[in-house]
């Protein structure tokens, strides 16, 4: 098994990093507030000042590593006591 070379940069006038996993994905989930209020994002790199700034304002986040040869599907199936 070999590990995902990891990245990190800052940029100018940024005050948090941005981590980059060199041979994976991130699947990031972004939960606000309400029930209907999800984001499912796949990418590359974390922004942490994004990731910071949605936990500042209540939401809630998750993130998973893929490798590049797994599929990402999503489930059909909802619970009506999640709702």
């Amino acid at each position: 098994m070999s590990r995902a070379m990891k990245l990190i940069y800052k940029e100018e006038g940024r005050m948090w990093p941005k981590v980059t996993w060199g041979d994976s994905r991130i699947v990031l989930f972004y939960l606000g507030a309400e029930p209907d209020d999800v984001t499912i994002e796949e990418a590359q790199e974390v922004d942490f000042e994004e990731l910071l700034l949605r936990l500042d304002t209540g939401g809630s986040v998750f993130m998973t590593l893929r490798q590049e040869n797994e599929g990402f599907q999503r489930k059909t199936e909802v619970n009506d006591e999640w709702l």
